[in-house]
């Protein structure tokens, strides 16, 4: 479901959130970051996978369940996961229904 560059940069998210977490004390406010940023994980999964394919209309990447089948698709949209505004900032801020 991914091309070896997108499971490269999602293994790589993994041991980064694992680093965190060991590192991370059990605050509340702790807690709360680890869960957003695991959401964030998760979201980056969904939308960056050979599955994927670009809106045109409203330039955005769909989700891996856009179309609920498991098609291969020749040519998938792909996300830039530490690109400014693109990667996780554009994944948590970016509206759901625009």
């Amino acid at each position: 479901m991914f091309s070896p560059r997108q499971l490269f940069g999602h293994c790589v998210s993994v041991e980064v959130f694992q680093d965190i977490y060991q590192e991370a004390s059990r605050s509340e406010l702790d807690r709360a970051a680890l869960v957003y940023l695991a959401l964030a994980l998760d979201k980056m999964l969904n939308h960056n996978a050979t599955a994927v394919r670009w809106i045109p209309q409203r330039e955005v990447v769909a989700s891996v369940f856009d179309r609920h089948n498991f098609s291969f698709n020749w040519s998938y949209a792909e996300m830039a996961p530490t690109a400014t505004g693109v990667g996780y900032d554009g994944l948590l801020t970016r509206p759901q229904n625009a």
